[in-house]
């Protein structure tokens, strides 16, 4: 209900073009829709956020905010950096063990990789180690 999708190529690149003058006007609000995947935005209400949602749905303002944040949580740092040396570490590290422990267990596709990634993220972002 209240939305409008639009499939073909020309149309969605022709939206596209206006998308930031009527975010940033407040006429258009992009939600957080992935295609067809719709999330309730009813299932957020009463969390605090405006728009409800996760960050998909963010307002311009919220993104010019969120965006600096959230690239030097996921960024490897400047090369040569302290961060960018330890995330190299950190990676090789994690791989090696990662490959090391697979070595007689087999690597199961694509399972064992996503953990892998899932753990990754966990060491990197929150200093959290977590077991397969």
């Amino acid at each position: 209900p209240l939305t409008d999708s639009f499939m073909d190529w020309e149309t969605v690149w022709n939206m596209g073009a206006q998308y930031p003058a009527k975010q940033w006007s407040g006429e258009w609000w992009r939600g957080p829709e992935l295609g067809f995947f719709i999330m309730d935005p009813y299932i957020w209400a009463g969390v605090g956020t405006w728009p409800p949602g996760i960050t998909l749905g963010m307002t311009p303002a919220q993104h010019v905010v969120i965006r600096p944040v959230l690239e030097n949580i996921f960024s490897p740092g400047e090369k040569n950096s302290r961060k960018y040396r330890f995330t190299e570490f950190l990676i090789g590290k994690m791989i090696t063990e990662f490959l090391d422990s697979r070595r007689t267990t087999g690597l199961r596709m694509p399972g064992d990789v996503k953990a892998f990634i899932f753990q990754f993220f966990n060491k990197f972002v929150f200093d959290r180690d977590v077991s397969f």
